[in-house]
């Protein structure tokens, strides 16, 4: 059940949902900050307020008249015809019920309802009339009582209720999960893989890097497809780039004297040695599959220290420190663009051609950050 209350500034009427109850918002149509208020709250106000209106509404009943009364009290006023029998005087506004507290398809207190005798209190049964009169309008003054409680707000006031535009408020930030690794487009994939097969051996490296996010951004799904759409492709280029990126960043045995040879037969073999080797691993982590690659030449790990800067996993982050440590510094050096790529934390003092206790020193400082980092870090777009 919705919570109708009225905010503190501007009166408006405000309707927010059950379980937002003790969270703050803002009015809609002022901008208020308020604090919406819980049901037993709003229940004890209205238990408060209701007594009164109850007795407001008991308040508004004639007394009956004695036989010993005089006349009405005011000035007497003479009717065209004559007649000077005393007629109900009309109530005073204070306390006449106020238009907005009446239901619309409700005829005002003070006028005669349709089919009801207008006859005087002087008149045969005038004292039953106005007794009846006075609890109409006691009945009527309950019924709005009760409208009022079910709808939280006076009607009159703006037409209806407002819906509240919530602020979401939380007692702690919640840490930024670890965005899932992107999807890669097959397509995207060949075309990355032909364009860096096709270039000039002088350009190759350029090549590689300009299309090294197509490749391997997919995590474990460049892997596969490294597989599927790189060593079983129709294309001898492609299928030794393959298993240049696989060997290395995997640490697995190449097959490129297979792949590359124009035996067909040796070319199946090399292909059903990789087919073979996915699906004994697809079913190991990302970090368990990249960890091989740490075991390979200073050029197979230079390639892997690369391919480590496009894959926005946390489990692969500890594989960057090891490769900023190794013993090559064109390893070191490949290792820490990725870190400053993948991380963008630039603050720690680390030197790539530095001596092994600074590089050592440096590492640990970046190992150290991420271990109290790492549950809620959030890779930088």
């Amino acid at each position: 059940m919705p919570i109708l209350f009225k905010c503190p500034e501007c009166g408006s009427p405000i309707e927010a949902p059950e379980n937002a109850a003790g969270k703050r918002g803002s009015c809609p149509d002022c901008g208020a900050s308020v604090t919406i208020p819980h049901e037993s709250a709003l229940d004890s106000t209205r238990e408060a307020a209701r007594p009164q209106r109850r007795q407001s509404s008991r308040s508004r009943t004639p007394r009956r008249r004695r036989p010993d009364d005089g006349p009405p009290a005011g000035r007497k006023r003479h009717r065209p015809d004559g007649d000077d029998s005393p007629r109900r005087r009309p109530r005073p506004d204070g306390d006449r019920p106020s238009r907005s507290a009446r239901r619309p398809d409700s005829p005002p207190p003070d006028r005669p309802r349709p089919g009801r005798s207008t006859r005087s209190a002087d008149d045969s049964g005038g004292p039953n009339v106005i007794l009846l009169g006075g609890i109409g309008v006691g009945v009527l003054a309950l019924v709005v009582v009760l409208i009022v409680l079910m709808q939280g707000s006076d009607p009159s006031e703006n037409g209806g209720t407002a819906s509240l535009s919530q602020e979401p408020v939380s007692a702690t930030p919640t840490p930024t999960p670890t965005p899932t690794m992107p999807s890669l487009d097959p397509a995207d994939f060949e075309n990355a893989m032909y364009t860096i097969a096709r270039s000039p051996a002088l350009a190759r490296e350029r090549a590689i890097e300009s299309q090294a996010k197509k490749i391997f951004a997919g995590g474990k799904t460049s892997i596969r497809y490294l597989v599927e759409y790189g060593v079983l492709s129709g294309d001898a280029s492609v299928r030794a780039l393959g298993d240049k990126f696989l060997s290395a960043v995997t640490g697995a045995p190449s097959q490129m004297d297979l792949l590359f040879s124009d035996n067909s037969d040796n070319i199946k073999r090399g292909k059903d040695a990789w087919e073979n080797w996915w699906e004994s691993n697809k079913d190991k982590t990302l970090y368990e599959i990249l960890s091989g690659g740490l075991a390979g030449t200073n050029n197979q790990k230079a390639t892997l220290a690369m391919a480590l800067g496009y894959m926005k996993h946390k489990s692969i982050v500890p594989l960057i420190f090891t490769l900023m440590e190794d013993g090559s510094m064109s390893v070191r050096s490949k290792a820490y663009e990725s870190c400053k790529k993948l991380l963008k934390k630039t603050d720690i003092d680390y030197n790539p051609s530095a001596g092994p206790d600074l590089i050592a020193e440096g590492v640990k400082a970046y190992r150290d950050w991420w271990t109290g980092a790492k549950g809620s870090f959030s890779f930088p777009e």
